[in-house]
């Protein structure tokens, strides 16, 4: 099975989200940039500015490194799919977001 994008569901809605209201959206977007912000911080607790840092020592633009890790997080999630279907990728698109 070769993973698109609509099949680690980047394209579709969350599934309980049906035909939800507006305030039913908004609360879901919140909650999702809540976890978001858990994940940043937990990460840059653990790396620090690990961007800045592998710019300087590559001698490249912030972008590219940027730009590079999301290659890998959607390489890694493609992956996944592959293996193991649709429901391993909750916590790749939160990265990836």
């Amino acid at each position: 099975m070769i993973a698109t994008p609509e099949s680690i569901g980047f394209i579709e809605p969350p599934a309980h989200c049906g035909g939800c209201g507006f305030e039913d959206q908004d609360s879901l977007f919140l909650s999702v940039l809540k976890k978001m912000a858990q994940i940043h911080a937990a990460k840059n607790a653990d790396y620090g500015n690990s961007f800045e840092l592998a710019a300087r020592m590559l001698g490249r633009p912030v972008v590219e490194v940027l730009l590079s890790r999301m290659t890998d997080k959607l390489a890694r999630a493609c992956n996944l799919v592959s293996r193991n279907g649709n429901a391993a990728v909750k916590d790749v698109r939160r990265e990836v977001a």
